[in-house]
């Protein structure tokens, strides 16, 4: 039977962590007894990072003679077996496997609309916070017009760089649809507005068939989107997870009271990648339904 190291912390460090299955596991001394019991492996390391832990840690070890427990007594002993344990490889198509599987299991119920798991799984795989599917709210058509305007080539308008980097523009590439970001040929700002703003607002006069306006990181972005659509009405899906602590969280608000079709969250929590799993997810249920 394999190796395991059981990581010995304190409980305010634990709760840190969703519970680890795997070769290397953290849980507190109080945890260790059953951890003991119920283990397959062969050998148990154990490290304890906390030394007001390790005689509590040793007298409950001291309580199981049959088991093989081996306490690791440097930083380097417990780094190489740490190592050792994770070395095995595994191909991109296993984690990914692997990782949806946990999220399921993490997730307290399936909701509703069936079209919303995808979307929340990989927003979760995304940001590694199974927390964060419960801050996303969507409008009613929210999905289906994405992916409607997927489906017809519409292109993709970022508000940096780094989410342009995440899509899968080959899989967006054969809907007809490519991304875009104005920010290389913003030179300066307009009077009084962010390059970001003024990229937005450039970038949806200049291309009509834009059908979805992805932030992930400046409110000033969502915000500069709003304003446009106010002054030239015209439909698209609005992805407006800008993160931060000053207008994020008031941006995301507002959005939630525009009339068209929108995909947000509450708070200041947000970003690039949650926005970027967002439209991968799409772009993968415009592919499902074009089949």
């Amino acid at each position: 039977m394999p190796q395991a190291l059981f990581w010995i912390t304190n409980a305010s460090i634990k709760s840190l962590f969703l519970p680890l299955k795997g070769p290397i596991q953290v849980i507190t001394p109080k945890e260790l007894p059953k951890a003991l019991k119920n283990n397959p492996f062969s050998s148990i390391y154990l490290w304890v990072d906390d030394p007001e832990l390790a005689q509590k840690t040793k007298d409950l070890a001291a309580q199981f003679p049959e088991k093989e427990i081996t306490f690791l007594e440097t930083q380097e002993e417990a780094l190489s077996l740490g190592l050792s344990l994770l070395a095995d490889g595994l191909a991109p198509e296993d984690i990914e496997r692997l990782s949806f599987e946990i999220i399921g299991n993490l997730m307290p119920s399936v909701p509703k609309d069936l079209l919303l798991l995808p979307v929340l799984k990989r927003v979760i795989h995304a940001t590694g916070d199974p927390s964060f599917g419960r801050t996303l709210c969507f409008s009613s058509n929210a999905l289906s017009f994405g992916m409607e305007a997927l489906k017809a080539g519409k292109h993709i308008l970022v508000d940096v760089e780094m989410l342009s980097a995440g899509v899968n523009k080959k899989r967006l590439s054969a809907l007809g649809g490519k991304v875009l970001c104005g920010l290389s040929e913003v030179k300066s700002p307009l009077p009084g507005k962010t390059r970001t703003e003024t990229a937005i607002e450039t970038m949806l006069a200049k291309h009509p068939d834009i059908g979805i306006v992805a932030v992930g990181n400046a409110p000033t972005a969502l915000l500069a989107t709003l304003r446009f659509l106010r002054k030239n009405p015209r439909e698209l899906l609005i992805v407006g997870l800008p993160v931060g602590f000053v207008k994020a969280a008031e941006a995301k608000l507002l959005l939630r009271l525009h009339k068209g079709p929108y995909i947000t969250n509450f708070g200041p929590r947000g970003g690039t990648p949650a926005a970027c799993a967002i439209l991968n997810a799409l772009i993968g249920l415009a592919h499902e339904k074009e089949a």
